[in-house]
C-alpha cells in the first residue's frame, strides 16, 4: 500500500494513535472516535486488543466509517482475526498482517481502513455466542493510523484505496 501511495504522489503526513489501558467495558462501549482533518484522507492501519475475561474471543468489534449508521465491520474478535476458536496452541499468525501476541489474549491486525471524515470503534463483551455480558470487563487497546497529503491532485489516495470520491 505504501509503495502505491508514494508512486501516485501521495505523501504520508501526520500519524495518529489512541490507546486505553485497563479500561472498563460494559455493554457496547465506544473506544475511539477519530476525526480526519487531512485533505487527502486518513487511514486506520493497526489495531491491538487485550483482555483476560472469559469470552474475550467472542468480544464483538464494530467499526463505523465516515458517519455510517451501520458498522462497516461487525464481527467477533477471533473470527475477524482469522482464529475460528480459542486455542492458545494454534499457529495464530499471518506474520505482520494479523495474529495473536499473547496468552490469554493480545490480538492484532494491520488491515488498512481508509476514511475521509471519521472512524468510530466500539466493542461489546459476550458471555456466550448469543449472550452479551452483563458484567464490567477490563480491556486494553491500541490504534494507529495515518493522515495523507498529496502532490498529485485532490483525493488521489482515495481513488487508489477504492473509496468513492464524493
Amino acid at each position: 500500500m505504501l509503495t502505491l501511495l508514494l508512486a501516485a504522489g501521495i505523501a504520508l503526513s501526520d500519524t495518529w494513535s489512541e490507546s486505553g489501558k485497563a479500561i472498563t467495558i460494559k455493554g457496547e462501549t465506544q473506544l475511539i472516535s477519530q476525526n480526519c482533518t487531512a485533505e487527502e484522507g486518513c487511514s486506520l492501519q493497526h489495531m491491538w486488543f487485550g483482555g483476560a475475561f472469559p469470552g474475550f474471543d467472542q468480544t464483538r468489534l464494530k467499526v463505523f466509517v465516515d458517519n455510517e449508521e451501520n458498522a462497516a465491520i461487525d464481527g467477533r474478535f477471533y473470527m475477524i482475526h482469522g482464529m475460528g476458536y480459542p486455542d492458545d496452541n494454534g499457529p495464530w499468525s499471518a506474520g505482520d498482517v494479523f495474529g495473536k501476541t499473547g496468552s490469554p489474549s493480545g490480538i492484532f491486525n494491520t488491515f488498512v481502513i481508509p476514511f475521509t471524515k471519521n472512524i468510530r470503534i466500539t466493542v461489546q463483551a459476550y458471555e456466550t455466542l448469543d449472550q452479551p455480558s452483563s458484567k464490567q470487563e477490563v480491556f486494553w487497546f491500541i490504534f494507529r493510523g495515518q493522515q495523507f497529503t498529496s502532490s498529485g491532485g485532490p483525493y488521489q489516495s482515495h481513488k487508489i484505496a477504492g473509496v468513492p470520491v464524493q
